[in-house]
């Protein structure tokens, strides 16, 4: 849809203002099919992190979008200096 491209767009160049709807879409039951896990990897806030380490507990997670949030923590950790 046009929001979601409006809002990937904003997510890719970090601003900030957009950030809040990012983390509403991650918190929202369709989490794993709004593409927010990307979404939150482009913003690359440290913040998210919990909040997609969250996403992995729940149950409904399939194989493909565990893959698809550890690549946004591993890529957010990155992005902010941190090494495993």
């Amino acid at each position: 849809t046009l929001y979601d491209s409006a809002l990937g767009h904003l997510a890719h160049r970090k601003y900030s203002p957009a950030y809040p709807y990012v983390v509403e879409l991650a918190k929202a039951p369709e989490k794993f099919n709004n593409g927010s896990a990307s979404l939150l990897e482009k913003f690359g806030k440290f913040e998210s992190l919990p909040l997609l380490e969250e996403m992995l507990k729940d149950p409904s997670i399939s194989k493909s979008d565990t893959g698809m949030v550890n690549d946004a923590i591993h890529s957010i950790k990155q992005q902010n200096g941190i090494t495993e």
